[in-house]
């Protein structure tokens, strides 16, 4: 799968949870550098759903090794694309 459709379906689940604040125009507008937690103020229920939803879209499940490792948006994507080829 491309990268540019998982970003945007990431973003389309993130986008549920996520808490822009006045800096960030829009969830596209996000720095996939950053820690979700810090730039979204994603908690750890918001993160089990998320993934929860990922796996369920994606048709893919995560260790939870896997999942702890994944801090940032980018994290997120480079663990989709390994899981979906």
């Amino acid at each position: 799968m491309e990268t540019i459709r998982i970003t945007e379906n990431l973003l389309d689940i993130i986008e549920n949870y996520a808490i822009i604040d006045e800096t960030i125009d829009g969830i596209d507008d996000l720095d996939p550098s950053k820690k979700l937690s810090d730039e979204l103020g994603l908690d750890s229920v918001d993160m089990v759903d998320i993934v929860l939803t990922i796996e369920e879209r994606f048709l893919i499940e995560f260790g939870d090794d896997e999942i702890k490792k994944a801090e940032t948006l980018n994290d997120l994507i480079l663990l989709i694309q390994e899981k979906v080829g």
